[in-house]
C-alpha cells in the first residue's frame, strides 16, 4: 500500500469508522485492507478520532476527515466530491450496517458525475430494531441497483440489503492470533485477578440490539450457581444502563468492564464461556474469534446458524429466559480447550489472508 501509479486502484473506503467506532466492521476494514499490496487505500472519517487510525497510517493508508453531514450536509458533499475528483479515486467501497439517505446516495451520485465505474457496497448486518431506521433502509437500498458490486457477510445480510445478486465475503480473521494458548490464558487471568473464577465473556458494542441487559440477567442467575466473573469488553450507548443494572442486581464486584481493547485475542483466552444474546446480527466476527480460541459460545437463535463453524457454538431462544440460559452455561463449563478449531475454520474459508485476496481481486477486476 501507499504505492502510486497511473493504473493503480485508488479506493476511498467508507465504514463505521465514519460514524461510530468499536464494532466488528472496523476490525474487518483493518484486517482486510491492511493485507492488500497493490491498492492505494484512503479511509474516510467524520470524527476527530476513529478506531485503528494509527494502525491505518502505520500500514501506509491515508486517513481523510470530511465534515460530519449531520452538521453541514452541503459542505460534506462538496468535500467528498472534491477529494474523489482531485485524488483520482477510481473505486468507492462502502461498508454498511444499514442504508440511510446520505450513504449510499451521496457517494453513488458523485460516482455517476465523475464516471467512477467501480462502486462496492459491503453489507455487514441483517436487520435493525429501530422502525424509523428500518423504513429508511428499505427506501434507501433501492439505490444499490446503481452500484457495480454487492458484497455481504452472510446470506441474511445479503437478502436484507440486496435481495439477490451478491457475493458472500466471510468475516475472516487472523486465525493464528486467536489460537488457544494455556500460558497466555494463565497470564491474563492472573493480571485480571480472576484465576479462581469461571469467566463468562462478551465482546462488542454496548447497544440495544446486542441485548446486553439480558446478558447481565443471565450472568446474575449463573453466578448464584458457580463462583463466576463477567468480562465485558466494549463500549456504547448502553454502558450507563449496564452499570445501573449491575447495581440493581448487586453484582458490581463481579463484573469487569474493560471498554474498547486492542488485546481481544488474549482476553478471549481468559474466558470459559462466551455469550451473544443479540436480537440480530449480520455475521458476528467475534464468534469466529471465540471459536478460533476454542471457546464455547451460547448464542441467541435469532443469529444465523451459519456462524456455527465448529461444534463450539450452541443456540438458545431468548424467550426461554435468563435462568435457563444460565443453567445451560453452568452445565457445560467443563471441556477441553485446544487448537483444533483453527484447521476447521481455515478449511471453511475464515482465514483473513485468503479472504483479503478475494476482496483485492474484486477491487482490481
Amino acid at each position: 500500500m501507499g504505492m502510486t501509479g497511473e493504473g493503480m486502484a485508488r479506493v476511498l473506503v467508507f465504514g463505521p469508522c465514519t460514524i461510530m467506532g468499536g464494532g466488528g466492521m472496523d476490525t474487518y476494514i483493518l484486517n482486510c485492507f491492511s493485507r492488500m499490496e497493490n491498492i492505494d487505500i484512503h479511509i474516510a472519517k467524520i470524527y476527530p478520532n476513529i478506531l485503528y487510525e494509527k494502525k491505518y497510517l502505520d500500514f501506509g493508508m491515508k486517513v481523510i476527515r470530511f465534515v460530519n453531514p449531520r452538521k453541514n450536509l452541503f459542505k460534506s458533499i462538496y468535500q467528498i466530491y472534491k477529494y474523489i475528483k482531485y485524488q483520482n479515486i477510481n473505486v468507492i467501497y462502502m461498508n454498511m450496517g444499514r442504508a440511510f439517505l446520505f450513504f449510499p446516495l451521496v457517494p453513488i451520485i458523485i460516482s455517476k458525475i465523475l464516471k467512477i465505474k467501480k462502486v462496492i457496497i459491503h453489507a455487514h448486518s441483517s436487520s435493525t430494531n429501530n422502525l424509523i431506521r428500518k423504513i429508511f433502509h428499505i427506501v434507501s437500498r433501492n439505490w444499490f441497483i446503481l452500484t457495480s458490486t454487492r458484497l455481504a457477510c452472510s446470506d441474511l445480510a445479503g437478502k436484507w440489503f440486496f435481495k439477490n445478486n451478491y457475493i458472500i465475503i466471510n468475516n475472516a480473521i487472523d486465525l493464528n492470533l486467536f489460537s488457544f494458548s494455556s500460558s497466555e490464558r494463565n497470564i491474563v487471568r492472573k493480571k485480571l485477578n480472576i484465576e479462581n473464577n469461571y469467566v463468562i465473556g462478551y465482546v462488542g458494542r454496548m447497544t440495544m440490539e446486542k441485548n446486553t441487559i439480558f446478558l447481565l440477567d443471565t450472568f446474575y442467575e449463573a453466578q448464584k450457581l458457580n463462583n463466576m466473573k463477567l468480562l465485558l469488553i466494549g463500549q456504547g450507548v448502553m454502558e450507563n444502563k449496564i452499570r445501573e443494572r449491575c447495581k440493581v442486581l448487586n453484582i458490581e464486584d463481579k463484573v469487569i468492564i474493560l471498554k474498547h481493547r486492542n488485546d481481544v485475542s488474549s482476553l478471549l483466552q481468559a474466558m470459559d464461556y462466551f455469550l451473544l444474546p443479540s436480537f440480530f446480527e449480520g455475521f458476528p466476527m467475534v464468534l469466529v474469534e471465540a471459536q478460533a480460541a476454542g471457546l464455547r459460545c451460547l448464542v441467541s437463535d435469532t443469529v444465523s446458524r451459519t456462524v456455527a463453524l465448529t461444534n463450539l457454538v450452541e443456540f438458545k431462544a431468548l424467550n426461554e429466559g435468563s435462568f435457563l440460559w444460565a443453567k445451560h452455561i453452568c452445565d457445560n463449563l467443563t471441556y477441553e480447550r485446544n487448537i483444533s478449531p483453527i484447521k476447521t475454520l481455515t478449511d471453511k474459508g475464515f482465514n483473513i489472508v485468503d479472504e483479503a485476496r478475494r476482496v483485492e481481486a474484486i477491487i482490481l477486476n
